[in-house]
């Protein structure tokens, strides 16, 4: 089968869904996730983190509260190369005094995943599972300093896939 040309530009599948309209490419979903958790935010710095190909960044946002974004790039190659999605648990430092904050764990298109990670109360690191695209911590909805809709950020309205990556 031959590709299409028209499947490597733009961030809209070239043909029409059943309803007429266009279907967004996920990189337009994952850019739209990422504008609505991050667009009120500016970056503060860098973390560390344990896998040192990674990268893990605090962003702060209206209010004091912060977003965290952690992904490793060197897990793309090695999904390429086996065929499978990689991925690595890696220790993230949090910022200062977010010892014993639990956070919620979005995808790349803004997709709660299972369950939430928590720093110990009397340390500083949370353990995420990374991989080649960006995880987003966002504190939990319990926690003080968790987003709320006065943030800035809408985390209903970040959206759900609708296009399958196999």
């Amino acid at each position: 089968a031959s590709l299409d040309s028209e499947n490597n530009f733009g961030t809209l599948e070239h043909a029409l869904s059943a309803n007429g309209s266009r279907v967004p490419k996920p990189a337009y979903l994952a850019a739209l996730a990422s504008t609505n958790l991050l667009g009120s935010c500016t970056f503060d710095t860098r973390l560390r983190s344990s896998a040192p190909e990674s990268f893990a960044l605090a962003y702060v946002c209206r209010g004091h509260k912060f977003v965290l974004t952690a992904w490793d790039p060197s897990l793309y190659n090695a999904s390429a190369k086996h065929g499978a999605v990689r991925s690595i648990v890696s220790a993230v430092t949090v910022p200062p005094g977010q010892a014993g904050r639990c956070f919620d764990v979005l995808d790349m298109y803004g997709n709660r995943l299972s369950d939430q990670v928590c720093a110990g109360r009397n340390g500083s690191e949370v353990n995420v599972e990374l991989r080649s695209e960006p995880r987003y911590l966002v504190p939990a909805a319990a926690g003080a300093g968790a987003l709320k809709a006065d943030d800035g950020i809408d985390l209903a309205a970040v959206p759900r896939p609708v296009l399958s990556l196999v």
